[in-house]
């Protein structure tokens, strides 16, 4: 419950708050939404109708009326956010996540757990990780510093917890590494 109310949605929030705001940091918000929707696994119909400023910020100011809000909800979802993480840290600190984060595999590994899955995926709007912007259709999605300041502030400030950089340890030990494996 704690992931499905006070992370998923939260994180989503602090993302959109940045990105469905054309005039952030000189439109930078903008411009990384266009470049998630040209690069997204849709239809060409889809990418080439929202590739257009009029429809996306449409569909950016219907998302923003139904996820951000106003800058009370955005506070309050950080706070929110603020005592998930605090609280899946306590559970994380506990035996090493053993039991919670972690599964003792039949070979004697520790295997990250569907609470570790899962918690990683939904932390992902907040710490970016690095393997997941690869490329996509030829090009790189969006990088960390296409974003705008204030987010990529927001998202230092949580990859900076230890459950943040659990995530993106999650994330670059288990992350495409059957792909990156081939590759080498």
């Amino acid at each position: 419950e704690i992931l499905e109310r006070d992370v998923g949605p939260p994180t989503r929030t602090l993302a959109y708050s940045y990105l469905l705001d054309a005039k952030t940091d000189g439109g930078k918000g903008d411009r990384a939404f266009a470049d998630m929707i040209a690069s997204a696994k849709s239809g060409w119909m889809q990418r080439s109708i929202l590739g257009f400023s009029g429809p996306r910020a449409g569909l950016a100011s219907a998302m923003h009326g139904r996820m951000v809000k106003d800058e009370k909800h955005v506070t309050e979802s950080r706070e929110r956010l603020a005592k998930a993480v605090e609280t899946l840290e306590r559970h994380l600190a506990r035996d090493g996540g053993l039991g919670t984060f972690y599964a003792r595999a039949e070979d004697g590994e520790k295997r990250p757990t569907l609470l570790a899955t899962t918690t990683a995926a939904l932390m992902y709007p907040v710490v970016w990780p690095e393997e997941v912007q690869t490329v996509i259709y030829g090009k790189t999605a969006v990088n960390l510093e296409s974003l705008p300041e204030g987010y990529r502030a927001e998202i230092a400030r949580w990859r900076a917890t230890k459950l943040g950089q659990f995530c993106l340890d999650m994330y670059k030990e288990h992350r495409l590494v059957g792909a990156r494996a081939a590759a080498s």
